[in-house]
């Protein structure tokens, strides 16, 4: 009696293990991009802060995150542009009215400062041609608002 699997077996276990694969990389990616996109969150949180200290202490927000102490491991200042924070896997953007810190290339998670037109507003970009991008900011609570070519914003507040 021969000991072993036919090749319709092996080929039924391949197929079973291909669909699996099909469903795990998806929830898998999402899962990565929502723990980066919640370092995010709470390193903008912490420039935030420290901008409405410096607001608080001065009576306006500063020109440049120079002005700030920060201290956040891994980041530092883009010599060329002196708003921008640069770290590992994503970057801060400071504008002026808001902080914005992006996960690569994917998502963008924007927060107002406190003494800005648009006090407290968060929001949540996302590329409309990356549905796992959609799907973070949605399963943050995101309401869909405008659409362009570029991305699609979603308030969360």
């Amino acid at each position: 009696m021969n000991k072993g699997f036919t090749l319709i077996e092996m080929l039924v276990v391949v197929l079973i293990i291909g669909i699996l694969a099909a469903i795990a990389v998806p929830q898998y990616q999402t899962a990565v991009l929502k723990s980066r996109l919640s370092t995010v969150m709470d390193n903008v949180k912490y420039i935030k802060n420290m901008l409405e200290l410096y607001y608080l202490a001065n009576g306006k927000y500063p020109n440049t995150l120079e002005d700030i102490d920060y201290q956040i491991s891994g980041c530092k200042l883009d010599p060329g542009n002196k708003v921008v924070l640069g770290c590992a896997k994503e970057y801060y953007h400071y504008l002026g009215n808001n902080i914005a810190g992006v996960v690569g290339y994917k998502i963008v998670y924007v927060q107002y400062l406190d003494n800005t037109s648009n006090p407290g507003y968060i929001s949540c970009w996302a590329k409309p041609t990356d549905n796992t991008a959609q799907k973070v900011c949605i399963s943050m609570g995101g309401v869909k608002g405008s659409e362009d070519s570029s991305w699609t914003y979603y308030r969360l507040n």
